[in-house]
C-alpha cells in the first residue's frame, strides 16, 4: 500500500560494556547501535533519545532474572514498580 511502512520493532540488549539496540523491519535489520553503558550511566537520556530517534512501533527489552515474557496489554500499571500484571 502507498503510504503505510512495515512494523519497526526496536530491541534493546543491556549488557556491561554496552546497551546495544537493533531495529527490525520486515524480518531485517535496519539499524544496530551501540552505546557504552558507563554514557547511559552518567545521562539515561541518552538511551531514551536514541530509542526515540528511530520512530518504531514496539520495544522489547529483556524481562530478567526469570520473569516471564509479557505481553504489553498484561501490564496494569506501567508506572508501578516492580509492574503487575493481569492473569
Amino acid at each position: 500500500m502507498l503510504g503505510q511502512r512495515n512494523l519497526r520493532v526496536l530491541g534493546v540488549d543491556p549488557g556491561t560494556k554496552t546497551f546495544d539496540i537493533a531495529v527490525i523491519e520486515d524480518g531485517e535489520v535496519k539499524i544496530e547501535k551501540s552505546i557504552p553503558t558507563e554514557e547511559i550511566a552518567k545521562d539515561p537520556n541518552v538511551l531514551i533519545n536514541a530509542m526515540e530517534s528511530f520512530d518504531v512501533d514496539y520495544v522489547v527489552g529483556p524481562s530478567g532474572y526469570g520473569v516471564p515474557p509479557t505481553m504489553g496489554s498484561d501490564v496494569i500499571d506501567p508506572s508501578d514498580s516492580p509492574l503487575r500484571f493481569s492473569s
